[in-house]
């Protein structure tokens, strides 16, 4: 089985907006299989409802032995099996500054936060992705997000919604 370095998801991210070259809005779950290299099954999403009609899918990776450093890997497709969003925790933060410097090469910074001490999140973004670095202050892991704009906008419509409804169920409840 081959390992996965940070090195191969930077040499990746700059290839195309995803992780291990997989692209958002193009790869499918087999292709994610591939790459990983993984007899992984996938399973419906947990995510909210109203994001997808039948919820999506979604493939997560918990401390995999082929993965050098990475605690945790997310993937999320769409009812089509594509991929819409990435989340990939890492065991430490002392690869923010190289992730940072890599992505920066390639994308767009377009907001940044980066106090002496603090919580550490620069957004970049490309055409229709987003792309988030996280390191907080009281953590000791490192994340790294990809999504699309569809599906940010998605779930922002999804979670007022969800919103909406709680509202009317306490006032229906008055």
């Amino acid at each position: 089985m081959k390992k996965i370095s940070i090195l191969t998801i930077l040499s990746s991210a700059l290839l195309a907006a995803g992780p291990f070259g997989l692209e958002l809005s193009k790869s499918t779950i087999d292709d994610a299989l591939n790459v990983l290299d993984c007899n992984k099954e996938y399973s419906k999403s947990q995510f909210i409802d109203g994001v997808y009609k039948n919820n999506g899918y979604y493939l997560e990776f918990n401390n995999c032995k082929m993965m050098d450093n990475i605690s945790t890997l997310v993937l999320g497709f769409n009812d089509d099996k594509v991929l819409e969003y990435a989340a990939i925790s890492f065991n430490n933060k002392d690869n923010f500054k190289n992730l940072k410097q890599s992505l920066q090469s390639k994308y767009k910074i377009t907001s940044s936060v980066e106090p002496f001490v603090g919580d550490k999140i620069v957004e970049f973004s490309d055409k229709n992705q987003i792309i988030k670095l996280e390191a907080m202050h009281m953590s000791f892991s490192l994340s790294l997000s990809y999504y699309t704009k569809d599906f940010e906008v998605r779930i922002n419509k999804a979670l007022k919604e969800k919103e909406r409804k709680k509202q009317e169920k306490n006032t229906n409840m008055l």
